[in-house]
């Protein structure tokens, strides 16, 4: 008796046709020199590919971390492009009752968006992105804290975002009332109104004439991470 065996041959890899990255109000191609933490700690890939034998799966690899993150899919259209995607948490610390550590440092890391299918074979798109979860910092090296001041006075000091930072973007300042900013968070003390450019970013210098409280607003260069000083 003959019998017949079929089976399929898959020598094509699986196209990527698009990887972009989701923040809560905007959204990116995939590209060097994105730049991810503070308030963007957790964006979110989304990849659409497609492959004759279907796509298997879908994973995203960081430099310096041991694990993968694996996508989850979403969607798939008519044409036959598949949809995935994954949010990342880029702030997340490592798990003591898990060997597996996702903490991604910051500075500068590959990121390789890695699809397979059901063949085995796979296809693969890195860039480099800038990963900036740490604070800037800020000194006034001027005056000290409670410094009774009259007439004109020139304000000055220096900032730093450090070597793996996204750098300075503006430094502001503010004079407030002790009652305005008295008991309050640094994110309630930035939304006042009132702040004002002052002049420089990593060193920095403000003239102003008359009393009140005062405040440094530091907001980094991707508009991410903040300090407030007084």
């Amino acid at each position: 008796e003959n019998g017949l065996l079929s089976f399929s041959l898959d020598t094509n890899n699986p196209d990527i046709d698009s990887v972009k990255i989701n923040f809560e109000s905007q959204e990116l191609d995939f590209a060097n020199n994105i730049k991810i933490g503070g308030i963007y700690a957790n964006p979110t890939f989304k990849v659409t590919a497609t492959d004759g034998n279907h796509i298997k799966s879908v994973s995203l690899v960081v430099e310096g971390v041991e694990e993968s993150y694996p996508f989850v899919k979403s969607g798939e259209e008519a044409s036959g492009e598949e949809l995935w995607e994954v949010t990342i948490d880029t702030t997340e610390t490592t798990d003591k009752t898990d060997k597996t550590d996702k903490k991604i440092e910051n500075g500068t890391k590959t990121f390789e968006i890695r699809v397979e299918d059901m063949a085995g074979r796979i296809t693969t798109s890195t860039k480099t992105l800038l990963v900036d979860n740490q604070t800037p910092s800020i000194s006034v090296e001027s005056h000290i804290p409670n410094e009774q001041v009259t007439g004109t006075v020139r304000i000055s000091g220096t900032t730093s975002d450090g070597d793996k930072g996204s750098g300075i973007e503006s430094v502001k300042w503010l004079i407030a009332k002790k009652s305005e900013i008295e008991g309050k968070s640094s994110d309630e003390i930035v939304a006042l109104d009132g702040w004002t450019d002052v002049n420089g970013k990593d060193a920095w210098n403000y003239t102003f004439s008359g009393d009140g409280e005062l405040g440094n607003y530091v907001k980094l260069g991707t508009n991410q991470n903040k300090d407030v000083s007084e």
